[in-house]
């Protein structure tokens, strides 16, 4: 058997990036103190905000996804946001593998007490039900923060109105838009703030759970989708719904269809079982992944490897949304927005050109199938 700690500890920061890089995150980005900053792919995002602290070899993810752990912790979550499912002895086997330290074999002097230790660490990656039940927030806190829409967003495309059915507000203290999240009974169940201080946005702190007085205001995201508390109603009304990556897209498109809308928001790039779940028990007949655009422009160049660079990242992308897809296609119709007429930019949603761009990337949108056993 692989000895676990002789395996973490023989890990060095290259051993790190590279499998980090092979788990899909592009290269990471230096922290003010030090540490080392990975893109999300805990949950299958793509912002850098999944931080390596190298004295003691931990990983903590700085969204509501809120992951802390090891390596092997990191490749489970992250096999399991591309679709596969891992255990923790074949995560310990696949960092072992990539990183040519299969050698690494508990002692034959393994006590029975380390043994005992080692079975109660393990029993944590036991499946178990999933608790769905998601923690509740005192709705006193809210009071902290000014009751005001915020003008840039305004300006973006999100109305006074909209701002204010959203209960969007502004934290003075630490100069943040303040964005409540409710579940679809309107329960609070987190809230994020996004970061308007140039060092937060340079050291990849744009959206951040609030944490105030100690309490740290974060929602799983797996186990949540923000607006249904709103849209719920006309999701059940016309059986569809579209699934956007933010916040800020779910208020755009609301401002837009107002109580037609159907919109909703998984937090980032990845679709749980759960959200499936949750929406199929809404009734949706189909549903459209409106995520943001990840797609590169291969313009006219020399150089190869560049252009396999994008090719892949494009690649990469395209098998993502369709994976995100077929989790929705056993039980109604999933299509999936894929921009390539070069209508947004990189990094856009398609709701942020407004109502004429995102209705003419729905007439080209992709039906994803379920692949059979033998795809």
């Amino acid at each position: 058997m692989l000895d676990r700690d002789a395996l973490k500890e023989s890990l060095t920061l290259d051993d790190i990036k590279k499998i980090m890089a092979e788990l899909g995150s592009a290269s990471p980005k230096e922290g003010k103190d030090g540490q080392v900053i990975f893109q999300t792919v805990c949950h299958g995002g793509n912002s850098h905000k999944l931080y390596y602290y190298e004295h003691d070899r931990t990983f903590k993810c700085y969204t509501d996804c809120g992951i802390k752990g090891n390596i092997f912790d990191i490749v489970i979550a992250a096999k399991e946001s591309q679709g596969f499912e891992m255990t923790f002895v074949e995560s310990l086997k696949y960092v072992a593998k990539f990183c040519g330290k299969e050698n690494l074999k508990t002692s034959s002097k393994y006590t029975k007490n380390n043994l005992s230790n080692d079975m109660a660490w393990l029993s944590k990656f036991n499946k178990k039900p999933i608790n769905t039940k998601l923690k509740v927030y005192d709705e006193k806190i809210l009071r902290t923060f000014l009751p005001y829409p915020h003008e840039s967003w305004i300006e973006e495309g999100i109305s006074y109105n909209t701002q204010k059915l959203f209960e969007i507000g502004y934290y003075m203290r630490e100069d943040k838009i303040t964005i409540p999240q409710r579940d679809i009974n309107g329960q609070l169940v987190g809230i994020r703030g996004r970061a308007m201080r140039s060092e937060d946005l340079e050291n990849g702190r744009k959206y951040m759970p609030l944490i105030i007085n100690n309490v740290e205001y974060t929602v799983l995201t797996g186990m949540y989708l923000y607006g249904l508390n709103i849209t719920a109603p006309a999701i059940k009304k016309y059986k569809r719904a579209i699934i956007y990556e933010a916040e800020k897209s779910v208020q755009k498109d609301f401002t837009i269809y107002g109580e037609e809308s159907c919109a909703t928001a998984v937090g980032g790039g990845n679709v749980s079982k759960w959200h499936v779940q949750q929406l199929v028990d809404l009734g949706v007949e189909e549903v459209v992944l409106a995520f943001d655009r990840e797609r590169a422009d291969i313009l006219e160049t020399d150089d190869e490897k560049a252009i396999k660079k994008k090719e892949k990242a494009n690649f990469q992308n395209q098998k993502k949304l369709r994976m995100a897809a077929e989790k929705f296609a056993p039980y109604c119709r999933a299509y999936v927005l894929y921009d390539v007429k070069g209508l947004i930019e990189l990094k856009e949603a398609p709701i942020d050109r407004g109502r004429e761009v995102l209705e003419e990337l729905m007439k080209d949108k992709i039906l994803i199938e379920s692949r059979s056993a033998g795809d």
